[in-house]
């Protein structure tokens, strides 16, 4: 499988990610840390799609307590704030 190929599908996953997080949580994601990379079905292709791969990793996030949707997350007024005033 070429390089260009999985890079495209991490690039995907990410906008995944970042578009899932803003409409559904009103959250921003602030770092994506990917930990590891496997081949999936030990690098079957699938058609014109190419290789699928499963990443592991954690996605960070930031939520502006001064949403009213984020009223409802418990103590959020007392956690420490970054240099933008988020959580």
């Amino acid at each position: 499988m070429n390089p260009f190929t999985r890079r495209g599908l991490v690039t995907f996953f990410i906008l995944f990610v970042l578009a899932f997080a803003t409409t559904a949580a009103r959250a921003e994601v602030t770092r994506v840390e990917i930990t590891s990379r496997q081949d999936v079905l030990n690098g079957k292709a699938f058609g014109s799609v190419g290789a699928y791969e499963k990443l592991s990793g954690k996605v960070y996030f930031a939520v502006d307590p001064n949403n009213p949707r984020n009223k409802i997350i418990a103590d959020l007024d007392k956690a420490p704030r970054n240099a933008q005033g988020k959580v």
